[in-house]
């Protein structure tokens, strides 16, 4: 708590603390010499309470409204003979910390080592990181900056990362599931069929998900690895959308041609259905984001 006083025959005290959250309680304390007048709250200079004021009044004002940000506060009373001010104290008002914004892994997936890595919300100054109930790390943050936690092992299936934003007088925790998604080559791609879901990977990180069609229940796709071989460059209108992507099916012998593959859609409705006699479809604007990323000789895997 800051206290201070003017010091004088005439006194005027104010008491508030250094930090509060969204309002703050001031107390205003005059001397017995005081005279009986109208006592002022003021907040950069801004008017914001009053009452009357009598020789040694105790004036509390609870909840005293100030918006976020360093305030100067100061009391004051108007007499006849003038105005009779207190010593300015500082005031830091906080709001409630904002959500984090984890933006890896994205999407609510990630590969077993991980990194973590969120941007700091509102009125935050520190956020703390637990991964199933485990802390692991503190660090100081600022509104937008964004901060990274470490590679970690995430657990098989689910697992629950926190992030416990908090700045000098409030906290608030935020959690967050994120799937583990498992590979079998550092480069690939997952297709997950029970889910809708494509997954990139590479370098032994998890890229990105894309939503997907797949084949319908008489024409289902087949469950197996795959190598993509071919690449094409299609119309946008057709049925492949504007681009393909052509699956080798592995065999004893090697890898073989199919009539299966990875491509767009002239029909988005039917994304994140069973519509196909068999390839993987995908909107046109995520085909063309993934298809100059994967070599010729992408190892794929579809799962059921």
């Amino acid at each position: 708590m800051w206290s201070v006083s003017a010091g004088a025959a005439h006194a005027v005290t104010l008491t508030a603390p250094s930090a509060a959250l969204q309002s703050v309680d001031v107390t205003v304390t005059l001397g017995s010499n005081e005279p009986t007048g109208t006592l002022w709250v003021l907040v950069d200079g801004q008017l914001v309470a009053s009452r009357l004021a009598t020789p040694g009044t105790v004036a509390s004002f609870a909840d005293v409204a100030m918006g976020e940000g360093t305030k100067s506060v100061t009391a004051a009373v108007k007499h006849r003979a003038g105005v009779t001010y207190s010593t300015p104290v500082t005031v830091t008002v906080w709001g409630i910390p904002g959500k984090p914004w984890m933006f890896t892994p994205a999407n609510g997936y990630g590969s077993r080592s991980q990194m973590i890595a969120a941007q700091a919300g509102a009125s935050t100054t520190q956020i703390t990181m637990y991964l199933n109930g485990t802390r692991v790390r503190t660090l100081d943050m600022t509104n937008g900056q964004k901060g990274w936690f470490g590679v970690q092992t995430l657990s098989a299936g689910a697992s629950t990362i926190v992030l416990e934003a908090a700045n000098p007088v409030t906290k608030r925790s935020y959690s967050y599931t994120v799937r583990r998604v498992d590979f079998p080559w550092p480069t690939c791609i997952i297709i997950d069929k029970s889910e809708y879901r494509l997954y990139w990977v590479k370098d032994g990180a998890l890229v990105k998900v894309y939503p997907i069609a797949h084949g319908k229940p008489g024409t289902p796709t087949p469950v197996r690895n795959w190598k993509i071989l071919a690449k094409y460059v299609t119309s946008p209108g057709s049925v492949y959308g504007p681009r393909k992507m052509r699956l080798f099916k592995q065999t004893s012998s090697g890898y073989v041609y199919t009539a299966y593959g990875i491509h767009g859609t002239n029909q988005p409705w039917v994304i994140g259905t069973m519509a196909s006699h068999g390839c993987i479809r995908m909107y046109n604007k995520d085909v063309l984001e993934l298809w100059p990323q994967v070599p010729l000789g992408t190892m794929v895997q579809t799962r059921q």
